[in-house]
């Protein structure tokens, strides 16, 4: 892999770069997409995958509960990680490396497009699930979540705005990274396919359609403190949310999560940041990009 320098100039200005023609935050490098693309990959790994801003912790906490029977207590909050491609970060030893001694079954996030997963996990080792939320509301966490960073052009709504959905967003295209995964997840015998709104319009049949897919049936028991647990009400106790970090206007104690990893999660908040214009142009685009996939999004 190569930097480009079709983009470095601009990407050098919000602290990213372009390998490849993908965007990523400073951390991501080289070195360590290859270590991701060959990573030895265990029978019991559970992978979640999303665009950043799309449900990945609240899947993840979903999936963690369901194989401690919804006991939360009972999860090793140790094993805990920002997304594996992050090279040394906060520490001295990557994430991929410290997740090598982790037990398992392990648990490990990414934001990581579809042709750079790990190898083995391509080919059907391990689990996959795969979270998609509708464009607009995750446009809007995610510019809520980067706004505390004061990163150029990435801190002014219509600017992110316009960015957004393009090979200059961080992590790359929405489109390419949604559709990479869509279009080849027949190819994969490992891969769950959710999309964020039907988890949150029906938690229980989402929890047990991911209990049946890790292998892990629940008893009725089981299943409501793996609801419980999972409320954004709960997970509020556990993650950070908007404002509870240094970048915020408070600290916090005791709480887990990278800054503002959660915010409000409902469906259809993009109505109170969009405005008539930027809809317009953003359904256009939507609707040409995706012309003839078959996914289709709940956007209320």
């Amino acid at each position: 892999m190569e930097l480009s320098n079709q983009t470095t100039e601009y990407a050098s200005r919000v602290g990213t770069h372009d390998i490849d023609g993908i965007i990523f935050p400073e951390f991501v490098t080289e070195r360590s997409l290859r270590i991701v693309k060959d990573y030895e990959i265990r029978d019991d790994d559970v992978w979640i995958s999303a665009f950043p801003k799309a449900g990945t912790h609240w899947v993840g906490e979903i999936a963690k509960l369901i194989l401690v029977d919804g006991h939360k207590e009972k999860i090793d909050r140790s094993q805990m990680s920002h997304p594996i491609s992050f090279d040394s970060y906060l520490t001295e030893v990557s994430i991929s490396e410290r997740a090598k001694k982790w037990k398992s079954p392990r648990h490990l996030n990414t934001h990581l497009q579809e042709h750079l997963l790990p190898t083995q996990l391509r080919q059907g080792k391990g689990k996959i699930i795969y979270i998609v939320r509708n464009p607009k509301d995750s446009a809007v966490s995610m510019y809520f979540f980067l706004k505390p960073r004061n990163y150029e052009d990435l801190s002014d709504w219509n600017r992110f705005i316009e960015l957004y959905g393009t090979d200059k967003m961080r992590w790359g295209s929405w489109y390419s990274h949604v559709l990479g995964h869509w279009k080849k997840q027949s190819e994969y015998r490992n891969l769950l396919f959710l999309k964020y709104e039907d988890v949150k319009a029906d938690t229980r049949a989402a929890i047990l359609k991911i209990a049946e897919f890790l292998n892990h049936p629940l008893d009725d028991e089981a299943l409501e403190r793996v609801h419980e647990n999972a409320s954004m009400r709960q997970m509020k106790k556990t993650y950070r949310v908007a404002g509870e970090s240094n970048f915020g206007k408070k600290a916090v104690t005791n709480k887990i999560g990278a800054a503002h990893l959660l915010r409000k999660g409902t469906v259809g908040d993009w109505k109170n940041q969009f405005t008539v214009a930027q809809n317009e142009v953003f359904d256009k685009i939507y609707a040409d990009k995706m012309a003839g996939c078959g996914l289709t999004l709940q956007f209320e």
